[in-house]
């Protein structure tokens, strides 16, 4: 049996590419001010490379045995991932976007790497074939001028052959090479009436004479040849004997004079005598898939493609790679901003009782574009949280994101938030619409536990709080920043606390390059060090085991090298502290717990944001046990509460016996001081509440 060690080859090789030992080849790549110089060896890119063999035999070695060879049509980046090939036969292709993919498919098919431009290729119609519809016409030109993209341009072929508007209907169309031109209409199998065909080419003839007049009544028999001239070599592929008599003498009897007489006599026989025989070849008709020539549903959006549809549609059949053509799903366009208002409530009005329905809202600045698909249907007339199993939130691909995110419902209980009155409707809280959309900065995305699996937007936009953070007490950052169990890196630490000084001197000027000509994180800010501590870093990085006098602190506890972030505790009203002392309670200890909840509190009902009345906990929390409602008293600040371990009934009013009272209604204690209430029934024990919560409390898995 033979044994391969390709994988250590291809590492070896790629390290001499790093590490040039005895190269004897310079390349030169780009053009000033973006130019790299790249050592490589002769003998690896004359035995991996036919273009780079006859190029370097041609080149002579200079006074140190050094062949120098310029390549200034080609960009730094397309280089790269070429000479790696080269050298390591390696190209990864994740992380780049899918048109310097194509500027590298007809690079590499310059440089004759015949392998590269195969797989390249079959990469973009199995893997992007989103992206060749959306550039159609230039990756259409570009199969028809180049005749090594033979995959790429049967793919274009099948989608010309079943959609010619796609090219003849393109702004691009009348540049069309003639070569390019005659390969389509060639085609027996082109899904377009003859007449139409003929109409495109006389379109195409006479915009490459712009000087032709523009009323035919007005051509003399010299604009007539000049158009003949132009066609010679594509009307021949007109089906003349398949189009009507009507047609005939509307379309193509104005343009007699550039057709041959002969054909010209054997086409009016043809109408006249069906019968009789003619001399000129009669080509066969096209093979019409439907008489009816269907056409794609085209899509009206303002806001997302074709192939953004097609991604939408796999999605919600959960298939494993999108579907490419033929989406098997029709978008019926029902609310727009722009034309029906951008208030939530509209959605609701013109959407009631419409399942399987999809949002999609571009974001103002930032281009984004987010979205949420609901197979239920919405109701207008109540405001509940509704279960799927198929909801879904994403991000589609723009030119400032490069692959689309999907995020699915992961709590199938809380998937859609239909609240009409309150003007919300929300998938989990993964992406949150709320109010008028264009006028009120209340529509978020978050991750929290009604979240979706995913986020869709990225941190740096979505950061919901950091504007709480930097009004921040100084002596609450200060018992943040100095715990040591604090799971955060130290130098994003760091940024926050500049992040925070910064925010408390708005006078500062915001462009650090006033401050400082250094761009690393603590460098730009050495001013605001005392000058010993400066020393003594500086110190520690140059020699480490040096002693220094400044007082050294230990290094955080952090728990695990990728950082994991602690449960964040999703409330308005109380704290992890709180939560830890409510469980202790649930356990009956002793003492509380300090750390290490054994419970989970999993927020159900908010009353900003699900309503205030009382029913509002009965219909979200019908049938949930294990319960703690929490309450702000408005005026007072006083945080009330209380635990329910038995399952809520919204059908059914019964008193559930919970623990021994200490009279006829009350528990054992009374939770509010004397100074707050009266003892009379009517007095000040009557308070109004400016929060409240409810939360499910679970035991953690």
């Amino acid at each position: 049996m033979t044994a391969q060690f390709y994988e250590r080859l291809s590492n070896d090789l790629t390290q001499l590419l790093e590490n040039p030992i005895d190269y004897n080849v310079t390349i030169e790549v780009g053009e000033e001010p973006d130019k790299k110089i790249y050592k490589v060896h002769s003998y690896i890119l004359q035995s991996r490379n036919s273009y780079f063999q006859k190029k370097l035999n041609e080149i002579s070695f200079n006074e140190n045995h050094i062949k120098v060879f310029k390549m200034s049509n080609i960009s730094i980046k397309i280089f790269n991932i070429i000479i790696k090939y080269i050298y390591g036969g390696i190209v990864s292709l994740e992380k780049l976007e899918n048109s310097v993919i194509f500027d590298l498919l007809i690079t590499s098919n310059e440089l004759n790497l015949d392998e590269l431009v195969e797989h390249l290729q079959t990469h973009f119609v199995n893997n992007n074939a989103s992206w060749l519809r959306l550039n159609f016409s230039q990756v259409y030109r570009t199969s028809c001028q180049v005749k090594n993209f033979n995959i790429i341009k049967d793919f274009c072929n099948n989608i010309v052959s079943k959609y010619p508007n796609t090219i003849f209907e393109s702004e691009n169309f009348q540049t069309l090479p003639e070569d390019t031109l005659i390969s389509i209409i060639e085609k027996d199998d082109l899904q377009l009436e003859e007449s139409k065909i003929w109409q495109y080419v006389i379109q195409w003839g006479k915009a490459q004479n712009p000087t032709l007049p523009s009323n035919l009544k007005e051509w003399t028999s010299d604009n007539f040849l000049t158009l003949k001239t132009t066609l010679k070599q594509c009307l021949p592929y007109i089906r003349y004997f398949n189009i009507s008599s009507e047609d005939f003498f509307e379309m193509i009897s104005p343009y007699q004079q550039i057709l041959e007489p002969e054909l010209w006599l054997d086409i009016n026989s043809k109408i006249v005598a069906p019968n009789e025989p003619i001399s000129s070849s009669v080509l066969p008709p096209r093979k019409i898939l439907n008489v009816t020539l269907p056409t794609r549903t085209t899509l009206t959006s303002n806001i997302i493609t074709d192939a953004h549809t097609l991604e939408i549609s796999s999605w919600i059949d959960r298939r494993e790679s999108n579907y490419t053509e033929n989406n098997p799903y029709e978008f019926k366009l029902l609310v727009r901003g722009s034309r029906d208002g951008f208030d939530v409530k509209t959605i609701y009005e013109i959407c009631d009782k419409v399942s399987n329905t999809v949002v999609v809202l571009k974001v103002k600045d930032t281009g984004e574009i987010l979205g949420g698909y609901n197979p239920c249907e919405l109701d207008k007339n109540k405001s509940a949280t509704i279960r799927s199993q198929d909801s879904f939130a994403f991000s589609l691909k723009t030119a400032n994101l490069k692959n689309s995110i999907l995020s699915r419902v992961e709590d199938f209980s809380n998937a859609i938030a239909n609240y009409p009155q309150q003007s919300k409707l929300f998938f989990g809280n993964t992406l949150c619409l709320e109010s008028n959309l264009k006028t009120d900065k209340n529509s978020c995305c978050l991750q929290n536990e009604f979240s979706y699996n995913k986020l869709i937007r990225s941190e740096r936009l979505i950061d919901s709080d950091f504007e709480n953070f930097l009004t921040l007490p100084e002596d609450t950052l200060i018992s943040i920043i100095k715990r040591d169990d604090l799971q955060l890196e130290e130098s994003k630490i760091w940024q926050y606390v500049i992040q925070w000084g910064k925010a408390q001197n708005p006078t500062l000027t915001s462009n650090l390059d006033e401050w400082t000509n250094v761009f690393e994180m603590i460098f730009p800010y050495q001013q605001i060090l005392e000058p010993k501590l400066w020393l003594d870093i500086n110190s520690k990085f140059l020699v480490p085991d040096k002693p220094i006098t400044s007082t050294v602190l230990p290094p955080r506890k952090v728990l695990n090298v990728t950082l994991p972030t602690r449960t964040t505790l999703t409330s308005n009203t109380i704290t992890d502290e709180y939560t830890l002392e409510i469980s202790s309670w649930i356990d009956r200890r002793e003492s509380n717990y300090t750390e290490n909840n054994p419970y989970e509190f999993k927020l159900l009902v908010r009353g900003s944001r699900d309503g205030f009345d009382v029913k509002t906990i009965y219909e979200i929390c019908d049938k949930v046990s294990n319960t703690v409602v929490v309450l702000k008293v408005k005026d007072t600040g006083e945080i009330l509460g209380g635990y329910i371990p038995c399952e809520l009934d919204k059908s059914k009013s019964v008193i559930i016996r919970i623990v021994a009272c200490k009279n006829q209604y009350s528990y054992n204690k009374l939770i509010r001081s004397e100074g707050l209430i009266d003892s009379s029934f009517g007095g000040n024990n009557r308070f109004n509440v400016e929060e409240y919560e409810v939360f499910e409390v679970s035991k953690k898995k």
